[in-house]
């Protein structure tokens, strides 16, 4: 499925990260709730920790929306073995 262990790698990284949202809980909509699911909430917990150490700003949270795109666009990267920037509202970080 994977060409390599490194495109597992990214596409996992980018699937735990792009979950998350960096608004405040008072910014929250319906559809980003934050998820009571145990792993989802220690990678943004984890997330935080490193983020807390070498930026000051809001901590992130998670975003069923933007996992769903996430998620999508994942699917699309593995399907088709490419890799580059999605055209959706939201940013994201690549990695290779």
């Amino acid at each position: 499925m994977f060409k390599s262990n490194k495109t597992k790698t990214v596409l996992l990284s980018l699937l735990l990260l792009a979950g998350c949202s960096a608004t405040s809980p008072k910014n929250e909509t319906k559809n980003e709730t934050k998820s009571s699911n145990s792993l989802q909430q220690e990678a943004v917990d984890a997330h935080n920790k490193v983020r807390a150490e070498v930026f000051e700003g809001a901590k992130v949270i998670w975003s069923d929306e933007i996992a769903a795109t996430s998620q999508k666009y994942a699917d699309h990267l593995a399907s088709t073995g490419g890799f580059g920037h999605d055209t959706s509202k939201y940013g994201e970080n690549l990695y290779a």
